[in-house]
């Protein structure tokens, strides 16, 4: 419920800010990007649906440590595919390994 939640008030909000803002232009995209974002939102949609069911069938406690590895896969991906667009720093890369022994570590038995 809460991912739910955070998720539209995250839209609710950015429309507000782009009206406010008079930047409506951006939520425009090219006809040739739609397939990519199609493919990305289906894929957001598959992980959102996974974590649900996994919560729903283990204890929290094993299934967040699991869940919060998405700053290294954000990194990694960051790494392969944006290149050209986005720096990935020995700092960047210390950075997301800490968050995760954080809550691994938090989260342990």
């Amino acid at each position: 419920m809460a991912a739910a939640t955070v998720t539209s008030v995250t839209l609710t909000l950015l429309v507000i800010f782009l009206l406010v803002t008079k930047r409506t232009e951006q939520l425009r995209m090219k006809r040739e990007s739609f397939l990519f974002f199609l493919c990305a939102s289906l894929v957001a949609l598959s992980a959102q649906l996974t974590n649900f069911i996994a919560l729903s069938r283990s204890d929290v406690s094993v299934i967040i440590p699991l869940l919060n590895t998405t700053p290294l896969f954000a990194v990694l991906f960051s790494a392969l595919f944006l290149r050209s667009m986005e720096t990935i720093t020995t700092r960047t890369i210390l950075g997301a390994i800490l968050m995760v022994a954080g809550v691994m570590i938090i989260t342990r038995r």
